[in-house]
């Protein structure tokens, strides 16, 4: 006796569980109601539906074969009630959403009164593919209207008024916006604010790009026919590539001085003919040259006590 009342209280119980467990519950809402564990909850869930199976087909006695048969049909079960549950919970959330969305509507301007779709998702609070999943004929509308409109705020170009060139920027078409005031005071503020940072670059562009050695021979070349006449290598030789003062060859004057040798005019400095061109070291260029500017100040001096 005893015992068929537990075995009914059971079935009545594994029926409470299913029942809930189609209606929506999760296996958490099932196992905290009854106060056992959810892995329990699916037990009694998945026992459930194997009493369920028993029944359909009036089982009584089962064999081994039976029992495989039964638990694969009971997994079969549970795929399909979870299927429907997955389908009922996605109906309802989309029930839900439409349902809020429909009152949200109501509560703002009409739609044709804004310009894109994304403002008019920002001003429901809602995301855009929701508003063209529940509402297409809406969103299908805001779009055709932003397509046919030349800019997104403007419905002409502000200057000219075309509507068939390009809209760039602040209601300008492309023509106009390169030639507005508005695009000179950015391009020179840009300027400006970029000035630094770009005379940098240059300058070590130009470093680089003097350092080639290709520069470097052809403006050896340009300054050697600009200030002697194409005749400073043709004095070097002459002079065996050595100071006519000192002797010091260019190797030296390289390793000791760190600098070439210079070749420089002897008398009168428009005079490029090889005469008047001499080979110094680097020390005896410098000794002539204050000599020659002693001697100039002392004329000088002499002209002013005159």
């Amino acid at each position: 006796m005893k015992s068929t009342k537990r075995r009914l209280r059971i079935e009545n119980r594994q029926e409470t569980v299913l029942r809930l467990y189609k209606d929506g519950k999760t296996l958490g809402d099932i196992a905290r109601l009854f106060r056992f564990t959810r892995s329990r909850a699916q037990q009694v869930v998945k026992a459930a539906v194997k009493n369920e199976i028993i029944k359909e087909f009036g089982l009584t006695c089962l064999t081994d074969e039976d029992k495989k048969l039964l638990e694969v049909a009971a997994r079969q079960e549970m795929e399909e009630i979870s299927q429907k549950r997955k389908e009922f919970k996605v109906t309802t959330h989309n029930k839900q959403a439409f349902e809020r969305m429909q009152e949200k509507m109501s509560k703002l301007p009409h739609y044709s009164f804004f310009l894109t779709l994304s403002d008019y998702a920002r001003a429901m609070d809602e995301n855009v593919s929701l508003i063209k999943q529940h509402f297409p004929q809406v969103a299908k509308e805001i779009i055709n209207k932003a397509k046919n409109k030349w800019s997104r705020l403007y419905n002409k170009c502000r200057s000219c008024g075309t509507t068939t060139i390009k809209h760039q920027s602040y209601g300008l078409c492309k023509n106009c916006y390169f030639k507005s005031d508005i695009f000179k005071e950015l391009q020179e503020s840009s300027r400006l604010r970029n000035q630094a940072k770009w005379r940098k670059k240059q300058l070590m562009y130009i470093k680089k790009y003097k350092s080639r050695p290709e520069v470097k021979e052809r403006e050896r070349k340009n300054n050697d026919i600009k200030f002697f006449g194409g005749n400073r290598e043709n004095a070097l030789i002459r002079d065996h590539y050595a100071c006519v003062e000192c002797g010091m060859t260019r190797d030296q004057s390289v390793s000791i001085l760190k600098k070439d040798l210079f070749v420089k005019h002897a008398h009168d400095k428009n005079n490029n003919s090889l005469n008047n061109l001499v080979t110094l070291c680097g020390n005896c260029f410098s000794r002539r040259t204050v000599k020659i500017m002693r001697m100039a100040i002392g004329k000088n001096k002499q002209n002013n006590e005159k």
